[in-house]
């Protein structure tokens, strides 16, 4: 943190005044950049990756499923806060929340926020799959396994 000190001559003799504080202090950044928005992941654990900065310290970023609170990260590695979301018991299918918060040291926060799908199926290990919806009511899913890529038409019916 830095500091500053302030000091003052008056003509009839010598007064110091100090002050100590941060010169700023700005609200601190966040962006999660592991899964991606719009992701559709394999249940199962899922890392979950923000980079939080600010112009003193992080003290702390707080990871969020559907508005639930689910780890608190006090630990960095170079800005990058980490958590593992165990995603094995969750709904198929679904559409989760997911949100990290960072805090400074005076509580000021910002926030992240993307939306991931889990997959009906677990995806084979390093497979990956998007949703595209092409118009309302129908979807084109790609799937990406192993190199190969295989698309499929979805029509939603009510």
């Amino acid at each position: 943190m830095r500091y500053f000190l302030i000091a003052a001559v008056a003509l009839t003799g010598l007064a110091l005044i100090t002050a100590c504080g941060p010169e700023s202090n700005d609200t601190p950044e966040v962006t999660i950049v592991l899964p991606g928005d719009g992701d559709t992941l394999p249940r199962g654990s899922i890392t979950v990756k923000a980079v939080a900065t600010d112009d003193n310290s992080v003290t702390v970023v707080e990871f969020y499923v559907n508005d639930t609170v689910q780890f608190y990260a006090y630990d960095q590695v170079a800005d990058t806060f980490t958590f593992v979301w165990n995603a094995a018991t969750a709904t198929p299918g679904a559409v989760y929340r997911v949100e990290a918060r960072a805090f400074d040291y005076e509580a000021q926060f910002d926030e992240d926020v993307i939306s991931v799908t889990l997959a009906l199926a677990n995806l084979p290990a390093g497979a990956h799959s998007r949703d595209f919806r092409s118009r309302p009511g129908c979807y084109v899913v790609r799937l990406t396994a192993n190199g190969l890529s295989a698309c499929a038409r979805m029509t939603v019916l009510d």
